[in-house]
C-alpha cells in the first residue's frame, strides 16, 4: 500500500512538472477576440505571425555598480536629471526606495501605478514586469537598486 502511494505521487508530480514548463501562446483574431493555446500548431494559419513573432521587448539598461560605498557620496537636489518613480502602495520595495530616495535628498515624482492612470500608461510604455521602476531620464532601473540609482545620477550630473 505505501509503496503505491509513494509510486502515485511520483507519477503526479511528474504530470505536473511537464505541465509546469508548457508554454501558453496568445493571439488576437479578426473578431479582435483573444485565444490562448499551449501549442503554437493550435493557432490558425492566418493568426501564426502573432505568436511566431519575437515579443517587442524594452531596451536593458546597464547601470555600473558602485558598492555600498557609493552611499556616502551625494547626490542630491543637484542633479538636474528627472526622476520619476512607479510604486504601488503594497510594495515594500517601493517603501524602501522611497525612504533611501528622502534620505537622500533626492527630488522625485512618484507614480502609483494601480491609482494614477498615467503612472499606468508610462509605467506600461517602459515595459512593466513589476514595481518599482526608476526612470532618470532615458535610463530605466527596474527593482530596488539604490547604488543603480546613485550611479546614473552621477553621469547625469
Amino acid at each position: 500500500m505505501c509503496k503505491s502511494r509513494y509510486a502515485l505521487v511520483l507519477i503526479l508530480a511528474i504530470v505536473f512538472a511537464i505541465r509546469a514548463n508548457a508554454e501558453v501562446y496568445k493571439y488576437t483574431d479578426s473578431n479582435g477576440s483573444t485565444h490562448y493555446v499551449d501549442n503554437p500548431e493550435n493557432v490558425p494559419e492566418e493568426y501564426k505571425d502573432q505568436v511566431l513573432a519575437p515579443a517587442d521587448l524594452p531596451k536593458i539598461t546597464k547601470v555600473p555598480s558602485f558598492g555600498y560605498e557609493a552611499e556616502g557620496s551625494a547626490v542630491g537636489p543637484t542633479s538636474s536629471a528627472k526622476v520619476e518613480i512607479f510604486i504601488a502602495s503594497w510594495c515594500p520595495y517601493c517603501k524602501q526606495l522611497e525612504q533611501f530616495l528622502s534620505k537622500q535628498g533626492i527630488r522625485y515624482t512618484r507614480y502609483d501605478v494601480e491609482k494614477s492612470s498615467i503612472g499606468k500608461s508610462i509605467y506600461n510604455k517602459l515595459g512593466g514586469g513589476g514595481v518599482p521602476v526608476v526612470r532618470i531620464g532615458e535610463t530605466v532601473i527596474r527593482g530596488y537598486n539604490p547604488d543603480a540609482v546613485l550611479a546614473t545620477l552621477k553621469r547625469a550630473r
